[in-house]
């Protein structure tokens, strides 16, 4: 039996000890005056907030918290995350230390404050659901940074609001033998356990073997989870969750405010765990307190003062932007990273692409040699009819060529797979990678000349730099040249079998240097089959591990700008097409004489889809040349992302470590189990055997970590079923026993009964007779508990600094000072797939709403409520079909209806006068949101065109995104023209 509330991230030493000269200090001021603070708690049997630094498993404190920190001068915030390193295992203590490095908290996190009884949880939604006005709030959270643009403003909280739906596709994907298959969500119990209500827990009712009695975290009592799920109040231990609706301020002071007004059942308010409404350490941060309530009081945003204050603490947020921004500074000749210009020139190195040594044009490929292989490959791939990949070969006639070259990009991850830069002193520890872009240059017209504008696209996940092919023409006709580049390790998953079968195609086509050239990428082998794993360990539970991929993607994405912008029409390469002895003009691939795309006087844009929707929505706003970003199905708040994916991979990748490894026994017979070890390898999982054994249902099953001295228990249940999560590290070993009714031994298993194979190599792992061992680490956290749902919380801020939704304020709202270029605005348009669960729609809602294209607060006259608020009492951020939302069309809501009832699906949707299509005009043009509506039940992503549907809505956004950028972003059009590309060019 394992508890519900496992050490993790032990905040153990928030208040130091100490030491002796600081002792005498004290014991020389015994006679002076005890501090005091802001104001005494009144006497009161209301709800005590739980405050214990000695509490067992885990100190009990409101999160986030300062007194969790400690002073650093060298902190861009004055201070450092301070946590244990004490862990259960080396894996979790090194992620502690890693969090130690943190100058505050997370800007998206969850606040969680606990109490020591229950909550009235109808007059808070009343209060904070029911109505957007702060007057009656309970709890506030305020800047209390002076400095901060953010002072004194009340933070808008989600409170069951439902902008953070929890309700999963399906519920049954979180591997096998799921005690809670059918819970529906991944973090809150929705079972109810007491069957005979005598309030214990009592013999056969502990079907999870928590050795808790579960409640249903539903509201009201006996709710559905469909209509019920509280995802702001955990029920099991008394737990209020509060989310920002948009991000904090990054490296701002925070205050939480629990009015009187936050009640117990009983009516009476919660009280402060002090003689005072706060911690006296906290009693300086807090002292703006009594002048913003008196100036809420005047503004009439609250009618509060001091004694209406029930309890308050401080937390400080982290730095988001900095250490990208000092990078980007840095590549470019300024700030602390000023070497990294020098060290890294931005040097263009262009591939040969022909086959023949007499090529007229020996570095690029004419797009006619390349839709030749099109076709062929197509044809294998369809079965010999071309007729699907047609539309998308017919957009290739606005593209003259394709090229391929290569430039050197700091390496921040290396060998260590992990960012260290110290920008306070300027150093940074960084290695150098060579990476090779492809290119689609546009054919010259009378209106496009070359050197052509450039559209930075990012690739998905586990995808490659190849997936620009599908919508480079599109751009090409507005006269965009296309580039791309493989995100940190992505590439092509071949072995070198296929590698060499496709090298010979491509000289059969004329252009093996290219295909050489397009199978060098950035994957490896993970699994040990000697093939590539495009991005296996991408998304992953290492938390720190995956801020670091993406931001090492971004880093790169910079630096390709950086080596475009370089073509200035002066800068020459090692290259020399017309034969006159003189190196050639840098960015002329064709040897025309002229640069072909890029450089200093063009304008820059970025889109990207899935993964690369999350790296375009970042770039847009670090990238000071970029004018117009256009992030497509990517998410944030990107632990809400992990708890809600239906992409199997990811779960595999992030959950499997996170709640494995699992021992499982599933049903070969009615009285016979099957036993394996589910683990994750790289983003796949495996399912080691252990054996068979037959024992009754209700037999106690322990797994015994030898080298940690902990047992993890369960019985078998009906089926019979067990499972069992176990933390551990790589190498433990294990044993595990069965025990009857009585605690007699039935059954040890310590040795693998047969060869096991964890990777993917003709050797076993593990040969028959072996003692039984971990193959990898994982964090053992079981579903729908409160140890995982406080992982979560930690995980959304340790990845913080690459979650686009913490950028997205800095794209018009808060544009960043980036040297040399300074502020600068970038224009958005965000496109959101309804119904998307792979990358949930409601994350990509989460990056509308913190860049300001998406109001959460104002009004919209045409609704008499938000925008936002529209779409969620139409279900748009659950995006969920098929379970009854709109009875008689039971699929999903089409806020925008861009194809004005033509697609042939009978969706729910507004009145032309309400139709969504928001936009916001912007100093430099004008901003937006989209909703794709490219399947009734969802879908992840827009694919090439496909002339045969209705109503095409790929081709019709593939042209919305290219029109908007050939408009400078100016212009977002909402025209039915898009679908057939028959718009008037802007």
């Amino acid at each position: 039996m394992r508890s519900k509330n496992p050490v993790y991230l032990a905040l153990s030493s928030l208040v130091a000890r100490p030491t002796v000269l600081a002792a005498l200090a004290l014991l020389g001021l015994a006679c002076a005056p005890a501090p005091e603070g802001l104001q005494r708690t009144p006497d009161g049997s209301g709800p005590m907030v739980w405050f214990d630094l000695e509490e067992v498993p885990l100190p009990e404190i409101p999160l986030p918290n300062d007194l969790a920190t400690r002073a650093d001068p060298d902190s861009p915030t004055g201070r450092r995350l301070n946590v244990s390193l004490l862990a259960p295992t080396r894996l979790e203590a090194g992620e502690r230390s890693r969090i130690n490095t943190l100058a505050g908290f997370g800007v998206l996190m969850p606040i969680s404050v606990r109490f020591r009884a229950p909550l009235d949880v109808a007059d808070l939604l009343r209060r904070h659901r029911d109505n957007l006005d702060f007057a009656d709030d309970a709890v506030f959270v305020v800047a209390i940074d002076p400095r901060s643009p953010a002072f004194g403003r009340p933070v808008p909280l989600d409170v069951g609001r439902g902008n953070y739906p929890l309700l999963q596709k399906r519920s049954d994907t979180s591997f096998a033998s799921d005690p809670r298959a059918d819970a529906g969500n991944l973090l809150f119990d929705t079972y109810t356990e007491d069957a005979n209500a005598n309030g214990r827990l009592d013999e056969g009712e502990d079907s999870d073997d928590d050795g808790v009695l579960d409640r249903s975290n539903v509201f009201p009592p006996g709710s559905t989870v469909r209509d019920g799920l509280l995802t702001f109040y955990e029920r099991e231990t008394d737990t209020l969750l509060l989310r920002p609706i948009v991000p904090l301020e990054e490296e701002t002071t925070y205050a939480v405010i629990l009015t009187d007004r936050l009640r117990g059942e009983d009516g009476a308010p919660v009280r402060s765990p002090f003689p005072w409404i706060h911690h006296l350490e906290q009693g300086g941060a807090l002292a703006p307190l009594p002048g913003l309530l008196s100036r809420w009081r005047a503004d009439g945003t609250a009618e509060l003062d001091l004694a209406q204050v029930a309890f308050a603490w401080s937390f400080t947020t982290q730095s988001i932007t900095g250490d990208l921004v000092a990078i980007r500074e840095g590549l470019h000749g300024a700030g602390s990273l000023a070497w990294l210009a020098e060290r890294f020139p931005p040097a263009v190195v262009p591939d040969r692409c022909q086959s023949d040594e007499s090529a007229a044009r020996p570095y690029v490929v004419q797009v006619s040699q390349l839709m030749e292989a099109v076709k062929s490959v197509g044809a294998l791939l369809l079965g010999g009819d071309i007729s699907q990949a047609q539309p998308l070969i017919d957009t290739y006639q606005w593209v003259d060529y394709f090229t391929s070259g290569s430039f050197w990009s700091p390496d921040f991850m290396g060998a260590h797979e992990a960012f260290s830069v110290d920008r306070a002193r300027g150093r940074a520890r960084v290695g150098a990678t060579a990476l090779r872009f492809l290119m689609a240059v546009p054919k010259e017209s009378e209106r496009h000349h070359p050197p052509f504008p450039v559209v930075i696209y990012c690739h998905g996940y586990s995808s490659t730099r190849a997936e620009m092919i599908g919508f480079a023409g599109t751009m090409a006709r507005y006269g965009l040249a296309t580039v791309s580049i493989d995100a940190w390790g992505h590439g092509i998953p071949l072995d070198e079998e296929l590698t060499g079968i496709l090298v010979s195609a491509g000289n059969g086509w004329g252009f093996g240097p290219f295909m050489e050239a397009m199978l060098r990428d950035r994957a490896r082998d993970l699994t040990g089959d000697g093939a590539n794993d495009s991005g296996g360990d991408f998304w992953t539970a290492y938390a720190f591990h995956t801020r670091d991929a993406v931001t090492q993607s971004v880093v790169d994405y910079l630096q390709l700008a950086r080596a475009l912008q370089a073509f200035d029409g002066t800068a020459r390469w090692d290259v020399d097409q017309d034969g006159d002895g003189q190196p050639d003009l840098a960015g002329d691939f064709d040897g025309d004489g002229r640069v072909d795309a890029g450089g200093p006087g063009v304008p820059y844009y970025t889109w990207g889809q899935s993964m690369g929707g999350i790296h375009s929505a970042i770039l847009g706003p670090a990238e000071p040349t970029i004018v117009a970003a256009a992030p497509t199905s990517g998410g944030g708040g990107l632990a809400d992302v992990g708890v809600r994916t239906m992409l199997g991979n990811v779960r595999d990748a992030v959950l499997l470590r996170t709640m494995g490894p699992l021992l499982v026994g599933e049903p070969e017979t009615a009285t016979r189990m099957l036993l394996r070890l589910h683990v994750p390898l790289a983003n796949q999982e495996r399912a080691l055997p252990l054996g068979r054994v037959e024992v009754p249902v209700g037999t106690r099953v322990e797994v015994h970590n030898l080298n940690r001295g902990e047992t993890f228990a369960a019985r078998v249940r009906p089926g019979p079923r067990l499972r069992i999560s176990v933390p551990c590290d790589t190498g433990d070993r294990f044993r595990v026993i069965f025990r009857d009714e009585r605690g007699d031994e039935l059954l040890r298993l310590d040795e693998f009964t047969e060869d096991v194979f964890y990777w993917d190599r003709e050797e076993p792992t593990y040969r028959a007779g072996d003692p039984l061992e971990m193959p990898t680490e994982g964090f053992g956290l079981a579903r729908c508990t409160p140890a995982l749902r406080r992982m979560v919380g930690l995980f959304q801020m340790m990845v913080e600094p690459a979650d686009p939704a913490a950028w997205a304020p800095h794209y018009f709202l808060d544009p960043l000072p980036i040297r040399p270029e300074g502020p600068h605005l970038t224009n958005l348009l965000e496109v959101i797939t309804l119904g998307d669960q792979e990358v949930p729609v409601s994350t990509q809602i989460t990056i509308a709403r913190a860049a300001g294209v998406l109001p959460a607060l104002a009004v919209d006259a045409r609704y008499g409520v938000p925008a936002n608020d529209f779409l969620i009492a139409n279900f748009v951020p659950e995006g969920l079909a098929g379970i009854g939302r709109f009875p008689g069309a039971d699929i999903l809501f089409d806020p925008d209806d861009l194809d004005e009832g033509t697609d042939g699906y009978p969706a729910p949707a507004p009145a032309p006068a309400l139709r969504l299509r928001q936009r916001v005009e912007t100093p430099t043009g004008v901003s937006g949101v989209r909703f794709a509506y490219v399947n009734p039940r969802g879908q992840h992503g827009i694919f090439i065109p496909d002339p045969n549907r209705p109503f095409d809505v790929d081709n019709y956004f593939a042209n919305l995104i290219a029109h908007f950028f050939g408009s400078g972003g100016k212009v977002i059009l909402d025209d039915r023209c898009l679908e057939d590309a028959s718009c008037p060019l802007p």
